[in-house]
């Protein structure tokens, strides 16, 4: 019983307690079922990860960019062997922007060339997934820098290896944008953590603001050149919220999807950034704008509502003579890539060997104020003292 709460009020949160408990039980006895011995002997439905063209021979992906494949015959899509989704023709594709690169690139060890390692990230996974039943492309920052004589060579090895075309952002761009607008301010206020903000760093502000700007209008010379009739454009990031807008500019009739790969903060933070409304407006150039959790979705109709003075209900905005969907997708990494593997069994053994008779914990996280590493410590911390009799009898290995 709440304090001020009608019968009917009562009624509704009792019926949502149960329907949240029944939700609980299934999600138990999938585990259950998960962890049985006939479980783990199914064979796998997860497609194959490829990316390949539909056409044999030399093929335009666009209006000014031409395959460095184009004398090659790709294979085939058997969409047989796949449970993805077929979501454009034929003859169409998928454009997959974001500032991550599918592949990670350091100099090597004589600085005369680059070493190419594949990355990992919820968005290249759930793209590769797509790629086993549709035409798809990367545009990525190579997030290094590629001195001129050097880049139509990186050009064709990211696109013969990686099915990627890369934007190159300049130096005088790339810190202000990267470094400066984006991690120094939108990073700590996109989780509602102003104190975090880099006011020192941000000296510049007006640099970094227009920094942003150009990388939003680099990719929007890529996707331009690459982008045709019935194409699909998918951006990930906060680090684009200026491209669904110049993209739909260029192309009304463009199908754009957006996904926020951060929370989205209250409306009293957002008004702290720069260009807020820009900013907003940037985004409902999309057709879609999805989130990972309904809380940010909402923040983020609050804030259009109170910025822009639209009409926003939870699942869509008219903007522009438009509707701009609004959708809960929350997005991660492909578990494949997180099993025990051969290439562990050597680490695991050491931690064995020095934690004999121990309950080993282990804890991976890049060191980011957002990550709560400090809240970890005092987690296990609080542990230990709620718990003494584990004194002695745990490590948390971070």
């Amino acid at each position: 019983f709440f304090l001020g709460e009608t019968p009917e009020e009562t009624s509704n949160r009792d019926e949502k307690q149960g329907l949240v408990a029944q939700l609980q039980s299934l999600h138990r006895q999938l585990n259950e079922v998960k962890s049985s011995p006939d479980f783990q002997h199914l064979p796998s439905t997860n497609p194959s990860v490829t990316t390949t063209s539909k056409k044999s021979g030399a093929r335009s992906l666009g209006r000014h960019f031409t395959s460095p494949l184009a004398e090659e015959t790709p294979k085939a899509i058997d969409k047989s062997q796949s449970s993805a989704p077929t979501v454009v023709g034929e003859n169409s594709k998928i454009i997959a922007c974001s500032i991550h690169s599918p592949v990670g690139m350091y100099r090597s060890g004589t600085g005369e060339g680059w070493v190419y390692k594949d990355s990992f990230s919820p968005f290249k996974a759930a793209i590769e997934y797509l790629s086993s039943n549709n035409e798809t492309v990367f545009v990525n920052w190579t997030g290094a820098q590629i001195d001129i004589p050097s880049q139509e060579g990186v050009k064709t090895k990211l696109w013969h290896e990686y099915k990627c075309v890369p934007v190159f952002l300049p130096e005088e761009t790339a810190k202000p944008f990267y470094n400066g607008f984006c991690h120094n301010l939108l990073w700590p206020i996109f989780h509602n953590m102003e104190d975090h903000v880099d006011y020192m760093a941000l000296s510049a502000l007006h640099d970094a603001q227009n920094a942003y700007v150009a990388a939003n209008h680099r990719f929007l010379d890529v996707v331009a050149n690459l982008y045709n009739d019935g194409d699909i454009v998918m951006i990930y990031g906060y680090q684009l919220m200026l491209l669904p807008a110049l993209l739909r500019k260029r192309f009304p009739d463009m199908k754009c999807g957006f996904f926020f790969n951060t929370p989205f903060p209250t409306s009293e933070y957002w008004k702290i950034i720069p260009m807020r409304e820009e900013l907003l407006q940037g985004v409902l150039g999309s057709d879609l704008v999805a989130f990972h959790h309904y809380n940010y979705a909402r923040h983020f109709t609050q804030t259009v509502a109170s910025l822009l003075g639209l009409d926003a209900s939870p699942r869509h905005i008219e903007y522009d003579r438009r509707t701009v969907m609004l959708a809960c997708q929350p997005l991660s990494v492909d578990p494949r890539t997180l099993r025990i593997t051969d290439k562990h069994k050597p680490l695991i053994e050491k931690l064995r060997e020095n934690f004999e008779g121990m309950k080993v914990l282990v804890g991976m996280d890049r060191l980011d104020f957002v990550n709560g590493l400090p809240h970890k410590i005092l987690a296990m911390e609080t542990f230990l003292e709620a718990f003494p009799e584990w004194r002695g009898k745990v490590v948390l290995c971070q």
